[in-house]
């Protein structure tokens, strides 16, 4: 059911919005895999790393941007003794490079952040690693020249019998020996030797080496006897250079591979601070507020905006939702579409903020009771497939969940959220408001907390029968014939289904109909 609980609180399209704030690949994926804090501590201590985070991007003194690679295949690689390339090394030298700056960075600032700066002093000073592969490997991933004395001597041997041919080449393409066996004036490179391109009627008029024919073949391309020696020096000096390049990436994936699990932990630790970044960024876009944490279930949230429309709409209405003292159940009834399951999935939703240290999107002098598990039965659960009905599905639910909650008297049942949409309907009202008091009662006992929307009057005048039961209602403006969106504490409201009905444009005489039937049926109630 916690699965499906996720779903109809649209936690997946939160992460989803959270994930797209990261810089990184990594960072991506650990907003994407986040586990849920159970203790307060924990709870309270991530709060307080995504509001250090928040005043972060906020200062005069933002950390750098963590766009990194992705180098677990490399370091895979390397503790397999393979062989890295340039671009590999190059890669690792970002993140070691954005490690040092990381760590330089909290020694400078880290008394202001503490919690930020405790939880990141793993990363470790690799700077010599670093600047080991920056002396062999450019920015772009090639070796330089400079790698060893070695390489630099044999580039410069094999440059220097290139420019020898080069000269022998063009004063070839110049000779009027050969202006009219050239099909062109220029040179060309075929496996990986120097040729010229003669026409091919007079091939025979040059001693050398065919290589290549061209796709039309009117030319051949052929390598002159008198420079093959030259040739073979050239490729003689290419691979003395390829096997000293060998050699010095040999050397540096052996380095690499010494201290594979050191750039492991700094990779991991760069990836948890481009999710915390991510963190604050979203609570930055939301206007979101760290929050005081209790274990005492209160909740009492001030100018609560549901998230996902704090993300997608520029105007949200701001609600206060309150339970606390000996409050267990929140019962919110009023009138369609006036925001009852809006204010359901809040709760919801704040409840799982929390406790992977999102910040909630309400005032700052908020509350919210750190919940253990969060169950939510929402939305139509008929399943065709199954041959289950709308009502047989919430009732399915149910079980599951007084299953999963267990039995009175647990002390872990205190720390269930329990969130329900119009309890107890698509059945026979009378019998759907008695199981749903029956059902609420029970969740009561075992100690959850618990917030239900409801049509029926009976559950509307529940709080006046138990102690624990409290009412709100989402406010309609009868002036307007529309709803407000903000929930009135303490009350309980109409479900203003006629309004409603008149105001979507509901021909006037089928109102005016069901009016006097409400009339008849009340006239009816009072004879019996």
């Amino acid at each position: 059911m916690v699965q499906h609980t996720e779903q109809v609180l649209e936690w997946p399209v939160l992460i989803d919005y959270l994930a797209k704030e990261a810089a990184s690949t990594l960072g991506e994926a650990c907003c994407r895999t986040l586990a849920f804090a159970f203790d307060l501590e924990t709870a309270r201590v991530q709060q307080q790393e995504t509001t250090e985070m928040v005043h972060i991007l906020e200062g005069t003194h933002p950390l750098p941007s963590l766009a990194f690679p992705d180098i677990r295949n490399v370091l895979g690689r390397a503790q397999k003794e393979g062989i890295l390339e340039g671009p590999d090394l190059r890669d690792i030298s970002l993140v070691l490079g954005l490690g040092y700056t990381i760590r330089q960075y909290l020694q400078i600032h880290g008394s202001t952040f503490p919690k930020i700066r405790t939880r990141f002093l793993n990363l470790q000073d690799l700077m010599w690693i670093k600047q080991m592969i920056d002396s062999c490997i450019d920015l772009k991933g090639q070796l330089r020249e400079s790698a060893s004395p070695e390489l630099y001597q044999l580039t410069r041997k094999s440059q220097g019998l290139r420019q020898t041919m080069r000269q022998q080449l063009e004063g070839m393409l110049a000779s009027q020996e050969y202006e009219n066996l050239l099909q062109g004036q220029y040179f060309a490179e075929r496996e990986n030797r120097c040729v010229i391109p003669i026409k091919a009627e007079r091939q025979h008029a040059i001693d050398g080496i065919v290589h290549d024919i061209s796709g039309s073949g009117a030319t051949v391309f052929i390598e002159p006897r008198h420079l093959v020696e030259l040739n073979n020096a050239i490729k003689f000096a290419d691979l003395q250079v390829a096997q000293e390049e060998r050699h010095i990436l040999q050397d540096l994936s052996s380095r690499v591979a010494e201290h594979v699990w050191a750039i492991r932990e700094n990779l991991s630790c760069l990836a948890d601070l481009d999710c915390l970044m991510a963190k604050a960024r979203l609570s930055i876009k939301t206007h979101g507020s760290p929050i005081h944490l209790n274990q005492e279930h209160c909740i009492d949230l001030q100018n609560a905006r549901h998230p996902l429309l704090a993300l997608t709409k520029e105007q949200v209405i701001p609600n206060s939702i309150r339970i606390e003292g000996d409050t267990k159940v929140l019962i919110i009834s009023g009138p369609n579409a006036g925001g009852k399951t809006v204010s359901l999935k809040l709760v919801g939703l704040f409840a799982m903020m929390v406790k992977v240290g999102l910040h909630p999107t309400c005032g700052p002098d908020s509350k919210m009771a750190l919940l253990g598990q969060v169950y939510a039965d929402i939305g139509d659960s008929q399943d065709l497939s199954k041959d289950v009905s709308s009502f047989s599905g919430h009732i399915l639910n149910m079980i599951a969940l007084l299953k999963n909650i267990g039995s009175p008297g647990e002390p872990a049942n205190r720390d269930a959220l329990v969130l329900l949409d119009e309890v107890g309907s698509s059945t026979d009202p009378i019998e759907g408001a008695a199981l749903a008091e029956a059902l609420l009662t029970r969740l009561c006992e075992l100690g959850c907390t618990i917030i239900a929307t409801t049509h029926y009057p009976t559950l509307k005048t529940l709080a006046f029968r138990n102690p624990h039961v409290r009412n709100a209602s989402q406010e309609f403006d009868m002036m307007t014939l529309a709803p407000t969106y903000r929930l009135i504490d303490g009350i309980p409201g109409g479900s203003s289904a006629l309004e409603i009905a008149k105001r979507l444009g509901l021909d006037s005489t089928i109102i005016q109909s069901a009016q006097l039937l409400i009339q008849r049926q009340d006239h009816d109630l009072d004879a019996i």
